[in-house]
């Protein structure tokens, strides 16, 4: 199901449980898994946001409350556990069996 898993970490206690899932999940379908290690303080941009939904059900993301310290924001890209992409502040995804997913918003 999961060729490559990669998984964002600062390390922090508060990674524990996402950090199980990971390995659970790479170990469950013999999948690579990366590690990204984050240095420094989580800010706004890091988000350990869970939400459940009904397998069906559209879930809408929103990236306008993202931010970049260094410079403008010019684009959005949104990357989803089965590797599509979408582009813009918002975007819709539409999970058709139920599992543990993930989205991350590129800046």
């Amino acid at each position: 199901m999961f060729k490559k898993i990669l998984f964002a970490t600062t390390a922090s206690p508060s990674c524990d449980h996402a950090a199980r899932v990971a390995f659970d999940m790479a170990k469950r379908y013999d999948s690579e898994l990366t590690v990204f290690h984050v240095l420094g303080i989580p800010s706004r941009g890091y988000s350990q946001y869970v939400k459940d939904v009904r397998t069906g059900e559209t879930v809408r993301f929103d990236g306008t409350n993202s931010f970049s310290t260094g410079a403008k924001i010019k684009s959005f890209k949104w990357v989803f556990h089965d590797g599509t992409e979408k582009r813009g502040a918002h975007a819709e995804k539409i999970y058709e069996k139920p599992g543990v997913y993930i989205a991350a918003l590129w800046i």
